[in-house]
């Protein structure tokens, strides 16, 4: 599979044919993520947001990197891509998933489960329960608990 910022390559700077890219390669690419990439420039804003609301759903992959490519302007830059600042890695992240598994629910409910669990009385019974269910090792178990104290 083609790596985003190839194809941006291919679709700007080089300006490579579709045929001399392995097909297999970019059937199976997402080419929402050229068009996610692309329009964190302003300057294709424009003409990324005319090919998506008009072409995208009825054209396969290769049309799509043909209309690209004749329009984009041939030159070489760096593209910002803006990624989310949120982590699941965080105390509360661990927290849901550990109710989701424990509940069987969805992420919605679990972050309902939470927002109750955090301003509940028995928050340490609450949480070891939920953790001890998940297999959680006992350190890391003290630790969240930890963090909820503070």
């Amino acid at each position: 599979m083609v790596e985003p910022s190839k194809a941006i390559q291919h679709l700007t700077s080089n300006k490579t044919p579709y045929s001399d890219i392995d097909s297999l390669e970019m059937s199976s690419f997402p080419f929402y993520m050229v068009n996610r990439i692309l329009s964190m420039d302003i300057s294709y804003l424009p003409i990324i947001n005319n090919i998506c609301l008009g072409t995208d759903l009825y054209m396969d992959n290769e049309s799509k990197y043909r209309v690209l490519q004749n329009l984009l302007p041939k030159k070489v830059g760096y593209i910002k891509y803006i990624k989310s600042k949120t982590k699941n890695d965080s105390v509360k992240g661990k927290v849901v998933n550990w109710i989701k598994k424990y509940y069987k629910c969805s992420d919605l409910v679990a972050i309902d489960y939470y927002n109750i669990i955090v301003n509940s009385k028995d928050i340490e019974y609450e949480l070891y329960n939920i953790m001890a269910y998940s297999n959680v090792d006992h350190k890391e178990i003290n630790k969240v608990i930890k963090e909820f104290k503070k």
